[in-house]
Order: C-alpha cells, then structure tokens, then sequence
C-alpha cells in the first residue's frame, strides 16, 4: 500500500488555520426546505418500435436525513428487492465517522419499517439472515481535513485518502490511494458554490470533468475528457417540474445526444 502523498502547500493555498463552513448533505445536493427523506424513481429509456420509445424502471434510490440535514441511510432496490443499503454515523459535530456497505443476497427483501410521521418506509441493515457486510469506511476529521480508511469485511484495507476542504465548506481536493495506485482530484467552484470543473491526475495522465448550472443551481450540463483531452462523454440535464421550495421533481438524462433517462423523485 503507497503511503498517502501531502502537498506542503496546501494549507496555504486552503487556508487550514481558520474554521470552515460545513455544508450538510442537503446543502450539497441543493435540496431546500425541512427535508426527511426523497425517493428516486429511475427509469431507462428502451426503444421498441422505430421511432418509439418506453420507460423501463430499473432502480429506486432511497434516502433519509437526519434532523442537521445529513443523509443517515441509503437504498438502493432493483425490481423492488433492496440490493444495497448503505448506513452512515456522524459525531455529535456532524461530521461523519463510519459508513458501512450491506447488499442483499436474498430474493426475499428487508421489511422495511414505517416512518411513524411521515410515512415512508426505510429499511435497517441489522438482518444479518439477510444482508452481508461489503466494506465500511471509518472517517477522521481534523480541521479542513478528513481522512478515510475502508476495509472488506473480513477487515483487510480496500483504499484510503483524505478530503481538503476550503473556508466555504466546498472540497478543494481528494486524495484516493488503492490497489491501481493513487488519485488526486482538485475542484474548482464558482461564487455560488457550483463545482464547475475537476482535474484527475493519476499514473495515466490528467483527465478533466466540466459542470454547467441553470439559475436554480441545478446541474444541466456534464462533460468529461480523458488524458488526451478528449470529449468522451456528454450529458445534459433538462428540468420539468419543482416542488414548493424549488426542488427539482422530475428530470430527463440526454447523453451524447441521446435521449436516455428520466429520473422522478418524491420529497417529504
């Protein structure tokens, strides 16, 4: 395992003497309002007849918040079977300390339990009759720095790293070290908070990713290079319908000019 590469001047260039501003999950997903949980329909889109098409569910993506706005647990079901779930910790400051990973390897799904106010079903992953650890990932957080390690389940070091963040609470740089060798990305944002660029560098090259934003801070444009600095892939988003606060509802994937998602969320 390589050990982790420090930048000596990356507390200048971040300022690490002074006290960042952390942004909650919600915040970072540009989610507004008193948020509990939202639930993502996906759907892919299938051509079956010249110049038809259908949309064909292929997961639903289940997410709840904490009270201080940071995501506690995550389901990800394919044909209604809960498949993966992931747990999140967080210390009595907010920031996280442990993230654990379970798939299902049953036919026979979680039962899910019944949020008593608002209804929405979310699943544990205590069922070990039923679910099987994958890796969980243990957080350490001084100042603008967060280190991460992540061992299997049978407790051998998958990867490690560590976050950079600056003063706005936007992650500056990410430092990824596995078994391939290691990844550094850094990440420019504008006066909005929007990241609008990330530069990988790893042992192949620089490789680049673009982001563009409507007026409502909703991502509508994506675009990588790879170490060629060429256009790989080309994404736009294009927005339908918003809630009260201004959360998107529903939005259609384009990808290298084609037309080929339609994601619908449900907000509570």
């Amino acid at each position: 395992m390589k050990a982790i590469v420090y930048i000596s001047s990356i507390c200048f260039l971040l300022g690490c003497s002074a006290h960042r501003v952390k942004k909650n999950d919600l915040i970072k997903e540009n989610l507004k309002g008193n948020i509990h949980s939202v639930v993502t329909s996906i759907y892919d889109v299938i051509e079956i007849d010249s110049g038809e098409s259908e949309n064909q569910l292929v997961r639903k993506d289940s997410c709840v918040y904490n009270a201080a706005g940071n995501m506690t647990i995550m389901v990800e079901s394919y044909n209604s079977n809960a498949r993966d779930i992931t747990n999140s910790k967080y210390n009595a400051d907010g920031d996280l300390i442990e993230e654990k990973h379970y798939t299902n390897l049953s036919d026979v799904p979680p039962q899910p339990i019944i949020d008593p106010v608002t209804g929405t079903e979310t699943f544990t992953a205590e069922q070990p009759h039923k679910m099987h650890l994958v890796d969980s990932t243990i957080y350490s957080t001084s100042g603008n720095t967060v280190e991460f390690k992540s061992y299997s389940a049978d407790g051998g070091l998958t990867f490690s790293g560590s976050y950079e963040y600056d003063n706005k609470g936007n992650m500056a740089q990410q430092e990824f070290i596995d078994s391939y060798g290691t990844t550094i990305d850094t990440y420019t944002y504008d006066d909005n908070g929007n990241k609008m660029q990330t530069n990988s560098k790893t042992g192949k090259g620089d490789a680049a990713k673009m982001f563009s934003y409507n007026d409502k801070g909703n991502e509508t444009e994506y675009k990588s290079y790879n170490t060629n600095g060429k256009l790989e892939t080309s994404v736009n988003y294009t927005y339908h319908d918003y809630d009260k606060n201004g959360n998107w509802l529903s939005r259609t994937t384009t990808e290298n000019d084609k037309f080929v998602r339609l994601e619908v969320r449900e907000i509570k």
